[in-house]
């Protein structure tokens, strides 16, 4: 399945590296080069993706986070500053 082509890459590759990826794709079935250098990049963008967005707790690290989001709190004077400078970064204020 050959995806729609909006950008093409060129990429400067020594020759191993060139040959590494040519074999890598025939064991792989892939139909070229091109197709399994995607489908590489593809997975390993889903996989860092995947692994930034999750995060694992302990049993009491849970318990603190759901209590910090589940109660509210007043915003400290620290807080308080940094939001009034990130307005007038902004323009806001």
């Amino acid at each position: 399945m050959k995806p729609e082509s909006n950008l093409t890459l060129h990429l400067k590759l020594s020759s191993t590296d060139q040959k590494l990826l040519s074999v890598a794709s025939c064991l792989a079935g892939c139909e070229s080069v091109s197709e399994f250098v995607i489908q590489s990049a593809l997975n390993q963008a889903n996989e860092i993706c995947k692994n930034r967005s999750t995060f694992r707790l302990s049993h009491d690290d849970a318990a603190v986070f759901s209590y910090v989001l589940d109660e509210p709190h007043k915003p400290n004077k620290r807080f308080q500053m940094a939001v009034s400078e990130h307005n007038k970064v902004l323009g806001k204020g």
